[in-house]
């Protein structure tokens, strides 16, 4: 299932850097290619636009390395990209711009 909410904000021409908010989830602590992949749940734009249930957004830093545990809010800044799903589907996620996490303030 595509995420629609993500959807409307992916444009080649228009697309631009945005703040997220969300709950830290999960993380994968094995390196990869391209860093540490983190779940962020109950994500929305900073202005309270809910955006997906969950995200899987990569990181180069480890959120436990900036004082954070799961279960903190956190707000981080990111740009809607397409993806191919493992199963050859397409979708969108969020590709985080700037390497860090801040605490954020959100009520769920």
């Amino acid at each position: 299932m595509v995420r629609r909410s993500l959807q409307k904000f992916y444009s080649k021409k228009l697309n631009k850097p945005r703040v997220y908010v969300g709950r830290l989830g999960d993380i994968s602590f094995y390196r990869k290619k391209d860093g540490y992949r983190v779940l962020v749940s109950d994500v929305s734009l900073e202005t309270g636009e809910p955006i997906a249930d969950h995200l899987w957004i990569r990181s180069e830093v480890l959120p436990q390395t900036m004082g954070l545990t799961i279960g903190d809010i956190i707000r981080f800044t990111g740009i809607v990209q397409n993806y191919r799903k493992e199963d050859g589907s397409m979708d969108f996620g969020v590709d985080v711009v700037q390497e860090s996490f801040a605490k954020g303030v959100m009520a769920i």
